[in-house]
């Protein structure tokens, strides 16, 4: 039994669309790829913005309790204390405007309002305190706000699942009432030039522990005598 030599014949047509195929192949994959791990980098960083904001909320809402006099006696002790919380609150909000390059600079007011707010402390009577230590509250479940994401799961350290399609933080309405919380942070009272600024100096080796806290997973929001130990640095409750 003998088979036929015959000539091999390719279709011109056939040929042009495997290559074009293999063209499209070789530009696709990579541009599919670089967009999944841009898509994968998106969403961990809106967690990790969100972890930040869960911060600032711990810092503020820490100076909150030791400014109303509540729970512990208004002294120099619990004044300096809630003078370094709010400093941490101002360093947390840098951070996070490091992330969050497109609204830095706002993040950075909010921030330098935060840290410049203890000249309120000084002369004023305790109601005022607790008017202060109230806006203090809201700004920082304000900024929670505008950095969760509504109606959806996030895993910690990753974010949205991936095909997540809903809005990305930060929510520009709630970060304009921030903006506004925080230009009411003053008192009546007499200022200290100057003290927000030695504080900073005072306590920078503080500010380092932030992002350990935060890429935590800030597992110790809930637990408030940790949260104090760890942010009021070296200082008693």
């Amino acid at each position: 039994m003998s088979i036929s030599k015959g000539p091999i014949v390719f279709s011109r047509r056939l040929f042009y669309v495997l290559v074009s195929c293999l063209i499209i192949l070789i530009v696709t994959v990579p541009a599919v790829v670089y967009w999944s791990e841009q898509r994968i980098a998106e969403h961990a960083r809106w967690d990790t913005e969100l972890d930040y904001a869960q911060l600032f909320r711990m810092n503020v809402g820490s100076a909150a309790e030791f400014i109303n006099g509540t729970f512990y006696p208004w002294n120099n002790e619990s004044e300096r204390s809630a003078l370094t919380l709010l400093v941490q609150g101002e360093t947390t909000l840098l951070m996070l405007g490091n992330l969050d390059t497109a609204h830095r600079n706002q993040l950075a007011i909010i921030g330098n309002k935060v840290g410049e707010s203890p000249s309120a402390f000084y002369q004023i009577t305790q109601s005022q305190r607790v008017s202060f230590s109230t806006h203090l509250r809201a700004l920082g479940d304000k900024m929670v706000n505008v950095y969760y994401l509504n109606n959806t799961s996030t895993t910690n350290g990753v974010g949205p699942s991936f095909w997540y399609s809903g809005p990305s933080p930060p929510n520009e309405k709630d970060l304009q009432e921030a903006s506004t919380i925080s230009a009411n942070l003053d008192g009546k009272g007499a200022s200290a030039p100057g003290q927000a600024s030695k504080i900073r100096r005072d306590h920078e080796h503080c500010m380092v522990r932030i992002p350990a806290m935060v890429f935590g997973g800030l597992e110790a929001e809930e637990d408030q005598t940790g949260s104090h130990s760890i942010a009021v640095c070296g200082f008693s409750r």
